[in-house]
């Protein structure tokens, strides 16, 4: 109880929990809280950060063992490696949805976060939740990228559950895109319901490879549960626009 109390003393420092502890009734309250199934993370204020190296957090993961969906706020580089840390060692084993647009995980965070997953999903097995969202958009990331990404769909069954993915406004380009249609034709997107490409700097061959699969017969074989397959603010041609815009299904967003 006493060691409970030092937490929840640190806790109430970074403006998690409120109120005093003074009975064992008091504990009940904080268990329920670190039950919370969404967690939001951003990096703590250095003055007032915990002391061990993985303590880079508003929060300690390691306490939020219940969490399914966690939601970044600008954690950049660092706290990508530091969140990788925390999903390898065992911390959130129910998430399922990993929020990430807009944090500058960059090249390098990215490479972090899908090693640390791969390695979790082959140590835990079946131990550990599948992922189902993965939003990945505004973190300068490249098609280098996109190849990182498609290994690990290959690699992996966990990350072929999941059915909504979100890589928009990165510079993944061409090359991305055909690196998508690939996973798409392979079957690693089958569980896909969104995918979001927008703002991509995809240009003519990459939305006319997007386009073409989008409008053939293999959308439903390989992408059985797909509602949503946006590209908009890419940049095709007026010429392949009006080429395929009659065939259109109701799934594309341009």
């Amino acid at each position: 109880e006493n060691i409970t109390k030092k937490i929840v003393t640190m806790m109430r420092s970074y403006g998690i929990v409120d109120g005093k502890v003074k009975e064992r009734k008091d504990i009940t309250p904080i268990h329920q809280h670190l039950s919370s199934q969404t967690v939001r993370l951003s990096l703590a204020d250095q003055k007032n950060s915990f002391t061990d190296n993985k303590g880079i957090f508003n929060v300690e993961l390691r306490l939020y063992q219940n969490a399914e969906v966690i939601i970044c706020s600008q954690i950049g580089i660092r706290g990508a490696t530091a969140l990788a840390g925390h999903i390898l060692s065992g911390s959130c084993p129910s998430l399922h949805s990993l929020f990430l647009g807009w944090n500058g995980v960059g090249q390098r965070g990215l490479v972090e976060l899908i090693k640390a997953l791969l390695l979790r999903f082959e140590i835990e097995n079946h131990d550990v939740t599948a992922l189902k969202c993965l939003d990945l958009s505004a973190n300068n990331i490249n098609s280098p990228g996109l190849l990182v990404l498609e290994d690990a769909f290959k690699k992996s069954a966990a990350f072929r559950m999941i059915t909504e993915l979100n890589i928009s406004s990165n510079f993944i380009g061409d090359k991305g895109a055909m690196a998508i249609v690939n996973m798409m034709l392979v079957g690693y997107l089958a569980k896909i319901i969104k995918l979001h490409l927008n703002r991509c700097q995809i240009r003519n061959d990459g939305m006319k490879a997007l386009i073409s699969i989008a409008c053939s017969e293999a959308l439903t074989k390989c992408t059985p549960h797909v509602m949503i397959i946006s590209l908009r603010g890419n940049h095709p041609t007026i010429v392949l626009m009006k080429r395929y815009q009659s065939l259109f299904p109701e799934c594309l967003m341009i």
